[in-house]
């Protein structure tokens, strides 16, 4: 799986051991199933959900960890954990989503790339999700008061600042369709406030997924190209 360039790789670690885990008492767990001709699938489908929520709660912590150390914002934390969300679905049913006759499950996600919503609600009741939830607000509130960065991170941020100018066009090449909105600015090498500018302008088009926007990765890799090609920025 593809992490956050701004994940340690300590975090990664707490991520993998924790799908290995997973996957571990996935297995065991399958094992006790009936071999039912049909109606194993629904009770796989249950396993395949705990197996996400225990990777998620993993990523979380790293998630948060980043927005007490002010590298995240509290924004940026809920989007990339709605990204982790989907890639651990998608990985998760590709992986181990087979009932106990050996019949494939189809992963909930659409052929836009998006994560089905009845799918994702079944996984918000989670007390995974609602822990995240908990962190999440705590730091959202420590990030309300401003509370001053470390000597560390206020000279790492101008190193953050300039890589995020330079267009990343390898994130465009993931198997999915879409990309989410702090993705997609890394990709074009811009902030998320010029890729407002660009949608309100008509130079970009947006995907609605409820309040959220996602980008069609053939959308921004057109935009690349015009610019290599221009050799100028789209105004």
């Amino acid at each position: 799986m593809e992490y956050p360039r701004e994940f340690s790789i300590q975090a990664q670690a707490r991520v993998e051991a924790a799908k290995i885990r997973a996957g571990k008492a996935f297995s065991h767990a399958k094992k006790n199933l009936p071999a039912y001709l049909h109606g194993s699938r629904s009770e796989v489908r249950d396993l395949l959900k705990t197996c996400i929520m225990t990777m998620f709660a993993a990523f979380a912590d790293g998630a948060c960890d980043l927005g007490r150390q002010g590298v995240w914002t509290v924004a940026r934390i809920d989007d990339e954990a709605h990204e982790f969300l989907r890639k651990a679905t998608r990985d998760a049913f590709f992986d181990w989503g087979y009932d106990t006759c050996n019949r494939g499950l189809s992963a909930p996600i659409s052929n836009s790339g998006h994560l089905a919503a009845d799918f994702q609600r079944e996984l918000k009741s989670f007390a995974e999700w609602r822990q995240y939830e908990e962190e999440r607000l705590k730091v959202a509130e420590f990030q309300s008061t401003g509370a001053p960065k470390s000597a560390a991170q206020m000279t790492e941020t101008p190193k953050r600042s300039r890589s995020l100018r330079q267009p990343k066009p390898e994130l465009l090449t993931d198997r999915s369709i879409t990309v989410n909105r702090t993705r997609a600015a890394m990709a074009l090498g811009i902030t998320t406030r010029t890729l407002d500018r660009w949608i309100k302008g008509g130079n970009l088009t947006a995907v609605a997924l409820g309040s959220r926007k996602r980008f069609r990765t053939k959308d921004l890799q057109r935009i690349l190209n015009q610019r290599n090609a221009d050799k100028r920025d789209i105004k």
